[in-house]
């Protein structure tokens, strides 16, 4: 079909044109337009105004004292003037690709700030339907009515700007692209008996014409004009909805934390959505509610500046100094400091509040169901239907501005870490003289903040109860591995490290997680497997624990870890019940996905030293042919150094399918996989296992536990520099028969440092 004719007395210098895809008939310029000129003129008589509508629509039926809103005015006479074949119908489409015409599979596509704007668009034209008198339900159809709410929808504009109350509808404007980057409807001018557009920036021949509809976000261009922009729009965001309580203490540092007010209003990104009245504050009945929108911009700005504070107070900026102030004690507010955006001084109220939005921001992000990989491909193919591009175009923009907040805030929560571990001293200065048996070089710092444990211990249990409320595990694997190194850099310094050069390795890198929380963040992308599980509840719960003590008290409860480090190594060992599992799950080393996969190549597997059989459990699930032994009592000729008894069980409850057997298990033709087969670095089995392996021509040996060259011994002089995994003799024999060929990086324990190594045997 031919492209509608616009009439040559309305302008010169544009057509009407199809441009094909999602874009469709827009003005194309039929000559160079240069920025001022006007492009359009539109009589004023030929304009439809809200008004006019509704008394278009009381001609045609008796509309007696019913309350009908001007679109819904609108909605309605186009129905009636499409039966009509009404002349206004020549000026605008026949239909528009609006959600309103959506099947419901297609608008369950739609996620986040789009799913719930097309939602609240399908109840108001179902409502406005419903406002209709009885005698216009009659003469207008509801499919009629949404077609006519559809097309009001998409070819009215905000009539203030057009010094006129309620929607107007100018007649070919509708034809007109929306360039966001214009000011918003600033070139529609009402000129005395007419209409006139104007160009605010150049235009070559054969290019799109447009407007600014307005400070529209992709998911409200969909929903008001039925096509989205690939590339964004600057008015992409999120909308978050925030209640403030404790209104009276912080009333004056609320309002300094709202955003510099923009020139336009119309553009703000900050609304007070629910006030209470003075008395209500007064007497704490009632919340402050405000609703901010996250935009990219934003988030950049704020990244770029820093250190500094941004140069404007923006909505993210509100949004950090309202999550600030509700965490902060009352006497450490300070009106100053909160207009400028800086972080909480109280260093657990800062924590308690950048995590408390990440998790808010993780929730936000669950709501979204597909990646934005997943959107970006779909966005990119021209194959796939309209309904489902658009709502890719929007979830992407929404996802991407949920993972740059996400990610501005993990530098946030860095920081704020870092801050809270440097009230632990650093260097020799201050050091006691080092204890046999690993004892604390601590001591007399550690007696002396003894009273702050002491007076501020419900304040470090209070924002303790408030970290272990947040689903840090699930609000993005940067929260837990956060969480997991503060309590291994915590264990390390009580042991001498020093945070600044030593191995704690605090803290995570934007790649992802290195030192002692290796592998936390990708395997929580991975999916977990049973004891990352157990793993991860310990540490960070711990983690949280003597964080909140840090951040409050400015010091650590070492009774409390010596209760942690008792714990783990009941779990490591295999004599805890951990994880609820028939059998009892627990190993020295934690399997990940990562390292199942590793394993899995190089299957069928023989692991002697199963323990409880942790391990051998997950590699049986994943599919791997695995054969299993262990023995059930301890042998002093293996390890000699061990303060065990000989014929001590070695590990509680094991998995069904774990053989009794040793070294003499060992046969050719399945690699063989050993997990610290000599605790604390000590011990003949290692060696044995892999001379009988040599021997066989084992062609792959997967050793997990520590290594030489990466050990907490070179720092902590109790620890063996080799590790504790497998004995020096044995670490000589493995180098000696074989080649490292693969390392994997594992998430350990305090004061290990994990990872699995792939060895193959020499000439083979």
């Amino acid at each position: 079909m031919a492209p509608p004719v616009l009439p040559p007395e309305l302008s010169e210098k544009v057509v009407i044109h199809d441009f094909g895809g999602d874009v469709g008939l827009q003005f194309k310029a039929t000559k160079p337009i240069q920025q001022s000129e006007i492009w359009l003129t539109i009589p004023w008589g030929a304009c439809w105004t809200g008004e006019m509508a509704l008394a278009s629509l009381e001609k045609e039926v008796s509309l007696g004292d019913a309350k009908i809103n001007l679109l819904d005015a609108f909605a309605a006479s186009l129905s009636v003037f499409r039966k009509k074949d009404h002349e206004l119908l020549r000026c605008i489409p026949g239909q528009v690709n609006s959600v309103l015409h959506w099947t419901p599979g297609e608008l369950d596509l739609l996620e986040g700030n789009a799913s719930v704007l097309a939602a609240a668009k399908v109840e108001a034209s179902r409502n406005g339907y419903a406002s209709l008198p009885s005698k216009a339900q009659k003469a207008v159809q509801p499919k009629d009515f949404t077609w006519g709410s559809a097309l009001a929808t998409a070819c009215c504009l905000d009539g203030h700007h057009l010094e006129e109350d309620g929607p107007v509808l100018v007649p070919w404007l509708y034809y007109a692209a929306h360039d966001p980057s214009l000011p918003t409807l600033g070139s529609v001018q009402r000129d005395g008996d007419a209409v006139v557009v104007r160009a605010l920036r150049d235009y070559k021949e054969g290019e799109p014409v447009g407007i600014s509809w307005g400070a529209w976000s992709n998911a409200a261009l969909l929903i008001n004009k039925g096509y989205t922009i690939p590339e964004g729009t600057p008015w992409d965001g999120v909308d978050i909805t925030y209640t403030v309580d404790n209104c009276a203490e912080i009333l004056n540092e609320l309002l300094l934390c709202a955003p510099d007010a923009p020139e336009d209003p119309s553009t703000s990104r900050f609304q007070f959505v629910e006030v209470p009245t003075k008395e209500e504050v007064k007497e704490h009945q009632a919340a402050f509610v405000v609703r901010l929108t996250l935009s990219m911009e934003e988030l950049e700005a704020f990244e770029t500046a820093r250190p500094a504070p941004p140069a404007k107070r923006s909505a993210f900026t509100a949004l950090l100094g309202i999550s600030r102030l509700q965490r902060m004690p009352f006497e450490a507010l300070n009106s100053e400091h909160f207009a400028s955006g800086k972080p909480a001084p109280n260093v657990g109220a800062e924590l308690s509040a950048l995590a408390g939005l990440q998790a808010a921001f993780a929730a936000l992000m669950g709501q979204h169901t597909r990646s934005l990989e997943e959107d970006d491909a779909t966005v990119a193919d021209p194959s796939v239907p309209a309904p489902k591009r658009h709502a890719a175009v929007v979830g992407a923009a929404e996802k991407a501005i949920l993972v740059k907040a996400a990610a501005v805030v993990d530098k946030l929560l860095d920081e704020g870490l870092s801050r809270a571990l440097k009230a632990l001293p650093r260097g020799k200065d201050g050091q006691d003289p080092r204890v046999d048996g690993g004892g604390s070089v601590w001591r007399s710092w550690l007696t002396e903040r003894g009273g702050a444990l002491l007076e501020k211990k419900q304040a470090a249990l209070d924002r303790f109860r408030y970290f272990t409320q947040l689903p840090l595990a699930s609000s993005g694997a940067r929260s837990a591995a956060s969480l997991v190194q503060v309590a291994q850099a915590c264990f390390a310094w009580l042991h001498g490290v020093d945070l600044d050069t030593g191995a704690a390795l605090l803290l995570p890198e934007r790649a992802g997680c290195r030192g002692p929380a290796s592998g936390v963040v990708q395997e929580l992308q991975n999916g977990q497997t049973a004891y990352l599980d157990v793993y991860l509840s310990k540490m960070t719960m711990w983690g949280a624990y003597l964080l909140s003590h840090l951040a409050e008290c400015g010091t650590i409860p070492v009774d409390d870890m010596n209760t942690m480090a008792q714990e783990q190594i009941s779990i490591a060992s295999g004599r805890s019940s951990a994880g609820g599992a028939a059998f009892n799950i627990g190993s020295w080393s934690v399997p990940t996905r990562s390292a199942i996969e590793v394993m899995k190549k190089l299957g069928p597997l023989q692991e002697i030293g199963a323990g409880t059989g942790t391990w051998a459990k997950e590699l049986s699930d994943a599919g791997v042919d695995i054969a299993a032994f262990d023995t059930l009592k301890f042998s002093r000729a293996l390890n000699p150094h061990l303060q065990m008894t000989a014929g001590q069980e070695l590990v509680g409850a094991r998995w069904e399918k774990i053989q009794e057997g040793g070294v003499e298990k060992i046969k050719a033709g399945r690699n063989l996989v050993l997990m610290w087969p000599d605790i604390e670095g000590q011990g003949r089995f290692g060696v044995q296992c892999v001379g009988k392996a040599a021997e066989l021509k084992v062609e792959h040996l997967i050793l997990v536990g520590e290594w030489s060259g990466s050990t907490y011994g070179d720092s902590i002089p109790h620890l063996p520099r080799h590790g504790q995994s497998f004995s020096l003799e044995c670490q000589k024999a493995v180098e000696e028969a074989y080649t490292l060929v693969e390392t994997v990086a594992l998430p350990s324990w305090p004061l290990f440092k994990d990872r699995l190594a792939v060895w193959k045997l020499k000439g083979a």
